[in-house]
Parts: C-alpha cells; structure tokens; sequence
C-alpha cells in the first residue's frame, strides 16, 4: 500500500462522526472489476461484472464501492475510533430473485443505529434504539419491506437469510468467493 493511500486512509478514519458519513454518503455506488474498472450503477455494464473486493484504501482511491466493500470501511472507522459495532449479512436467494446486502449497526451515546452508506440517504443516528435488538428488528424489516416491494406476492421468508459476521475479505476477491467466505 502507498503511503499516499495509506495518509488519504488515516485523515478519512480521523473525521468526526458526522463528518465521516457525510464522506461514506459521496461515495459512488459502484465496484471495479479485476481489471480495476469501475462500473457504476445506472452503467450499461452494470450487472455483466466480475466483481472484485476493494479493501479501504481502494475505496477512498476510486471513490466507488458497494455495499460489502464499504462496511468493512465502516467497521474500521468504529474500531479507530472505539465506536461499538456489529455487522449482518442479508440474503434472499429463490431462483427468481438473489440480493444481498451487508449493514453495519453501531452504539454511539448508548443508543443503536444502522450506519449510512452510499445508497441511503440518512443521517447516523435517525433512527435510534436503545438496545441491539431494536436496531436489528428494524433493519431485518426494513429488508423485509424492500423485498416485499420488489416481490409482490412472490416473497418467502424462508428464502431469507440474516445472520452476524466478522470474516476477514482479502483484496479482489471475486464475488463467489467472497459469499463463500461470508456464508460460513
């Protein structure tokens, strides 16, 4: 890693809280490729990918990531900076229909939230609960409701999958296997 990279890493890490997902809400939607391409939603190209992990340092460089990408961003930012955080995996597989989705839900002033990230736009802290559970609860509904929207009637909660993590992702790993790694 340059130490550019790694300067550019440290300053993003140093912001203040809100601060610091104003920076994640800026960040394209997007992922690059193994050849380092970026694709971003809306591209033509968008969904004919050969997805490749980007670790932090990749993200502030290319200013893109998607989801999977940016909570390990997020979950570094907490660990610096002694925030409380745990992070959940979301699935609903059928044949008709596969999405994922990776959420970060933090514990600053005692109270719970999901993280922002570039395809929400929310402040930190909007909403709040006082307990993990709540936070969950609301989060694994929120999902359940997008679903539901995109689904119809064709939603089947048993093809729903939510479950913590704390796995280690190596640079460009492609997306199989990354699920393979965040299954287990």
């Amino acid at each position: 890693m340059g130490v550019e990279l790694q300067h550019d890493l440290d300053n993003i890490l140093s912001l203040h809280l809100n601060e610091f997902f104003d920076y994640v809400r800026s960040i394209k939607y997007g992922y690059k490729d193994h050849n380092n391409k970026l694709h971003f939603l809306g591209d033509s190209d968008f969904k004919k990918y050969k997805y490749s992990f980007s670790t932090p340092e990749q993200i502030i460089h290319n200013n893109c990531c998607w989801c999977w990408d940016l909570s390990e961003l997020i979950k570094l930012y907490c660990r610096k900076n002694g925030i409380t955080c745990k992070s959940f995996f979301l699935e609903y597989l059928s044949n008709d229909f596969h999405h994922t989705h990776t959420q970060v839900l933090a514990c600053i002033n005692d109270k719970w939230s999901a993280c922002p990230d570039n395809s929400m736009d929310k402040k930190i802290n909007n909403p709040e609960f006082n307990s993990l559970e709540e936070c969950f609860k609301w989060m694994k509904n929120s999902y359940i409701e997008y679903l539901r929207y995109v689904l119809k009637d064709n939603f089947d909660e048993l093809k729903l999958i939510v479950k913590e993590y704390d796995c280690v992702f190596n640079q460009n790993i492609t997306e199989d296997e990354f699920l393979k790694i965040i299954r287990t």
